[in-house]
């Protein structure tokens, strides 16, 4: 599924889809946060990590350098669940909006944005890719 849609049988422009938007906006956060795990986490020595060290979120600064592509990139390779993104993500919403400087630029929060990245996360464990 794409956030724009263009209708095959006429040129009119693309049109955002306003579901999909909220839908992977709730779950974008995730994949900033797999970026900045992974850069703190190599193999050593004994093995692979293992995915219990991954859980902890990034720090902020990685989140806000990570671009998309690498981000999709985590997710990917395993790097980063779509659960430990939105988790981040939220960590830094509170750290950062609701605590610290209280920018208080967020205004409500998605109650399901866990719920829904736990959805996301079984739709990429099936091979649906999305974005």
């Amino acid at each position: 599924m794409s956030f724009l849609h263009r209708s095959p049988s006429t040129q009119r422009p693309a049109t955002i889809n306003r579901r999909a938007v909220l839908k992977w906006g709730a779950a974008a956060p995730v994949g900033a946060a797999a970026v900045g795990i992974a850069a703190h986490r190599s193999p050593g020595p004994g093995g692979p990590v293992r995915a219990a060290s991954l859980a902890q979120p990034a720090p902020f600064a990685e989140l806000e350098e990570a671009t998309l592509v690498d981000l999709r990139a985590a997710l990917d390779d395993g790097r980063m669940s779509v659960r430990e993104l939105v988790d981040a993500y939220l960590a830094r919403i509170e750290a950062i909006d609701r605590g610290g400087p209280r920018l208080n630029s967020v205004i409500e929060l998605n109650p399901d944005a866990q719920a829904i990245a736990d959805a996301l996360a079984g739709d990429l464990r099936a091979g649906t890719r999305r974005g």
